[in-house]
């Protein structure tokens, strides 16, 4: 529908002539619109008010949105966005043509670990954590709230139900009031060595360490003696831990050492042993991240560079999805949109990919920037923007936005 085609669709009857398109109700309209290619529909938007207003339906674009891939999850605290504007983020990420801004930059290289709650950044930097607010534009880069456990090097924490719960390298543990700031718990000496891995339900938290014990403690502001309920000798070195969103079950990775299997299952509630995820892995197959998708679906991944997805309600030896790395790299990190897109990043040059969990080979895949080789320790992204935490730097991928180079190729 171009070029005096237009004139013909603008004409109404005040001319007297013949009816023309736009005598049609607006459920006949759609109809004929259902028939349309993206490129007619945006034509279609160019020649009337009426039109693109049509044109710009959600009930248009479904179709469309079902094809195409990428993740789905939106922000809560914001006008979600239409499907138009969805369908053209999906392009983005299928295409790979992100606009990408160094929100933080290191001075030195470090270990960072970032969680994305309540639309707002949370960043590791050495001994504190930085909250970096939200808008409908993006992250701001600069922080607005700052957290500060003590003691040495953040190396792992968790946002959830209005809490900060922080582990530091000196075997610390610190539990923080969101709304306020304030530190409402502090324990010293939790572990014989560095802590690893941490989570919380309630007022229960779990962490994982470097001497190959996971420990469960209750909230208090007791010392760490009177608040320990539980103390677990597996034998290997824990790097991950993950507590599924209803409290039920806690999933532990371990280094995969001295005949020690990769991944154990407990019961959150009895702390009893429910049994080993998979079986016949290879000497060393740690697992460095553990993500549940939902109540009963988690992903895991590590150094023998597969991704893997267990069903906990399915035999507990075998995976229902599986997914190999094609160049080889230790997968660092795992994180889910809660519906078919997951996020994977690497052990070299900061790359991530997506994946669809029905398909077996990655959808796409982002290289950063930097000019050094960077693993990518930690990750978080949404339908629009992702983040990705390297060793000097924390970067925004913005697929609301091309690049200039890109915009000036599209206008032509």
């Amino acid at each position: 529908m171009v070029g005096g085609d237009r004139s013909a669709l603008r004409r109404g009857r005040k001319s007297g002539g013949p009816p023309c398109f736009l005598d049609l109700p607006d459920d006949a309209i759609f109809a004929i619109l259902t028939y349309c290619d993206p490129a007619t529909l945006g034509q279609l938007s160019l020649v009337c008010r009426r039109l693109n207003n049509l044109a710009a339906q959600d009930c248009v674009w479904l179709p469309y949105r079902r094809k195409l891939f990428g993740p789905v999850n939106i922000r809560k605290t914001f006008k979600p966005p239409s499907v138009k504007a969805q369908c053209e983020v999906a392009v983005n990420w299928k295409a790979g043509s992100p606009r990408e801004v160094c929100l933080i930059s290191y001075a030195t290289k470090q270990i960072p670990w970032i969680q994305l709650y309540d639309d707002n950044l949370w960043v590791s930097e050495e001994q504190e954590i930085r909250c970096h607010p939200a808008s409908a534009k993006g992250i701001r880069a600069q922080s607005c709230k700052s957290l500060k456990p003590g003691g040495q090097d953040i190396s792992r924490f968790m946002c959830k139900d209005g809490r900060l719960v922080a582990a530091t390298r000196c075997a610390c543990i610190s539990m923080f009031d969101l709304s306020t700031g304030d530190r409402v718990q502090h324990l010293q000496h939790c572990h014989q060595s560095d802590i690893h891995c941490i989570d919380f339900h309630g007022d229960v938290i779990v962490s994982g360490s470097r001497d190959s014990t996971v420990k469960m403690w209750r909230q208090s502001a007791s010392s760490a003696n009177d608040v320990l309920l539980k103390t677990v000798h597996i034998g290997s070195r824990i790097w991950s831990l993950c507590i599924s969103p209803d409290a039920r079950f806690l999933i532990t990775g371990t280094a995969g050492w001295n005949d020690v299997a990769p991944l154990h299952l407990w019961d959150m509630n009895t702390g009893q042993f429910l049994g080993n995820l998979g079986e016949n892995y290879q000497e060393g197959a740690g697992v460095l991240d553990v993500h549940f998708k939902d109540e009963h679906l988690a992903f895991t991944c590590g150094y023998d560079t597969y991704t893997r997805l267990w069903d906990l309600r399915q035999p507990l030896n075998k995976h229902v999805g599986k997914w190999e790395e094609p160049f080889d790299y230790t997968v660092y990190c795992v994180r889910s949109d809660q519906e078919r897109s997951f996020v994977t990043g690497l052990s070299h040059h900061g790359l991530t990919r997506l994946w669809d969990i029905r398909h077996s080979q990655p959808l796409q895949m982002l290289y950063s920037s930097c000019k050094q080789s960077s693993p990518v320790y930690s990750l978080a992204f949404e339908s629009s923007r992702m983040y990705v935490a390297l060793d000097k730097a924390v970067l925004l991928f913005d697929f609301n936005r091309l690049p200039k180079s890109k915009q000036r190729r599209r206008r032509r």
